[in-house]
């Protein structure tokens, strides 16, 4: 194993247990960029599980921010339905 590589290993290892371990891979090469370090999500994601074994700690939404979130998404069809029934009333009159 490269030198390279043992420091990467090694920061992916820092990152990790300062956040709880809560940290996938997506939001690890973010990290990771942020110090300067550029790797693809999927050979993040191989260094995490299959090298270090460092799974993430998968947290579950809260009813009322899934509720939050549901009412968003209908509000943003809704108001995009209205918008085409505006469209298509302007183009036949």
């Amino acid at each position: 194993m490269s030198c390279k590589k043992c420091k990467i290993l090694e920061t992916i290892s820092e990152i990790y247990y300062k956040n709880n371990g809560v940290v996938g891979y997506r939001s690890m090469k973010a990290y990771l960029e942020l110090k300067g370090i550029v790797l693809s999500h999927i050979t993040v994601h191989k260094y995490m599980n299959r090298e270090l074994g460092l799974p993430s700690t998968v947290r579950r939404i809260s009813a009322e921010i899934l509720f939050c979130i549901v009412i968003r998404e209908a509000n943003i069809h809704l108001n995009l339905l209205l918008n085409f029934v505006r469209r298509t009333a302007l183009h036949k009159s």
